[in-house]
């Protein structure tokens, strides 16, 4: 047996998947359209199929004749159809000896409970720019915006602002949610941030026990090297802190203009 593509299974006759070629679903839906007589449900004598509407993976021969391509076709209870140009085959040879254009099998998506249909007018080239953009999932990214605009509050960000909050954050922007995680990440860094120099500035008050005047953003830290040893023993004979020692001498050497 061949082995299927699209399953990597082994295929399997057609007696084993429908119980024969009479079973098959155009000819299941042949016969009853041919024999399909009066009754309560059925006042016209037609056929009146319970299933939704099947994706035949084909191109209508008719619009791709009249210079359409990409038309889908689909089968339900009216025949064999196709999406754009209202073409019918109520025979599935007739529409098989046109030699359709085989296409990826897409199928289709069942309707939800509670959704309801509406129409909104927006200019044609709006509507063919997000057709060409978002494609077969337009109507679900409609309805996420939606669903995004009928909250209390919403923002919606344009090209030109996602561009610049990449150049700002030197990456891509992919979603509200890429921003939201960003604006944590630096939440943390300045909380933490504030913490280092929290830190500091308290390490920096115990080094400076005695001094009158408070750490603020005129105070400085001085790396003296190998003359610590020789500021703090000159700091102890007059009886100061070092940092006293030190502003004296920056003081006399600013005021006798040493340097």
């Amino acid at each position: 047996m061949p082995i299927n593509p699209a399953t990597g299974r082994e295929g399997l006759p057609v007696a084993d998947v429908f119980g024969g070629e009479k079973q098959t679903p155009h000819s299941v839906f042949d016969k009853r359209r041919r024999e399909g007589g009066w009754t309560p449900e059925r006042p016209n004598g037609t056929v009146v199929a319970n299933h939704r509407a099947n994706d035949l993976a084909m191109e209508c021969p008719d619009c791709h004749a009249a210079g359409h391509e990409g038309v889908r076709m689909f089968a339900d209870q009216r025949g064999y159809y196709c999406v754009g140009g209202g073409h019918i085959w109520k025979d599935y040879d007739l529409l098989m000896a046109r030699q359709p254009k085989k296409m990826a099998y897409k199928g289709i998506v069942a309707r939800q409970e509670g959704f309801v249909k509406m129409t909104i007018e927006m200019p044609g080239s709006i509507a063919e720019a997000i057709q060409k953009k978002f494609g077969d999932k337009l109507s679900a990214t409609l309805t996420g915006v939606m669903d995004i605009l009928s909250g209390e509050k919403c923002i919606m960000i344009g090209e030109t602002d996602v561009k610049r909050l990449q150049g700002m954050m030197a990456e891509e922007v992919k979603s509200a949610g890429f921003i939201v995680g960003k604006m944590y990440e630096l939440k943390e860094k300045v909380t933490e941030q504030e913490q280092t120099i929290e830190k500091l500035r308290e390490n920096l008050k115990s080094r400076m026990t005695g001094r009158k005047e408070p750490v603020n953003d005129t105070t400085m830290i001085l790396d003296l090297g190998e003359m610590s040893e020789a500021l703090l023993q000159k700091a102890q004979e007059k009886e100061w802190t070092p940092d006293m020692y030190v502003l004296e001498a920056v003081r006399l050497a600013i005021e006798g203009n040493w340097v």
